[in-house]
């Protein structure tokens, strides 16, 4: 009987009174076919652009820095969009029989960690480098 009268008493429970939102969510109104998808398409052909000069500019810095960054461009996941550059770049140095005299590790001259980056994005690349 006790069960019905709780059952039957309205229970009183206070509303929450939550501020309006004030930020924006700007996935609600995403569309593929936003006229600003298209400005966006410009705006990342552009800065591909950008960052191919910046690899072209890194080959004729050196071949540490160019594998440096070769190593920037895999570990922000953007490497896929410059693959053709950097084989042919990879493909350059490792032909080069300079290179590989200049990587011997003699007299201390590079750090481990500038021969290890070496050898991991050669390897990354499909490259072997043996000692």
């Amino acid at each position: 009987m006790q069960e019905q009268m709780i059952n039957t008493e309205e229970i009183d429970r206070p509303l929450a009174d939550f501020p309006v939102n004030i930020w924006e969510d700007p996935l609600i109104s995403f569309s593929c076919l936003d006229p600003d998808s298209e400005s966006n398409e410009e705006k990342v052909s552009s800065l591909k652009e950008t960052v191919r000069e910046m690899l072209m500019a890194s080959s004729k810095e050196g071949p540490i820095e160019n594998i440096k960054f070769i190593d920037t461009l895999c570990r922000l996941g953007v490497s896929y969009h410059f693959e053709g550059e950097i084989f042919s770049q990879l493909e350059t140095m490792f032909s080069c029989h300079g290179f590989m005299q200049m990587m011997m590790i003699r007299d201390n001259e590079f750090d481990l960690y500038t021969v290890s980056l070496v050898f991991q994005v050669f390897r990354q690349f499909g490259y072997k480098l043996v000692v």
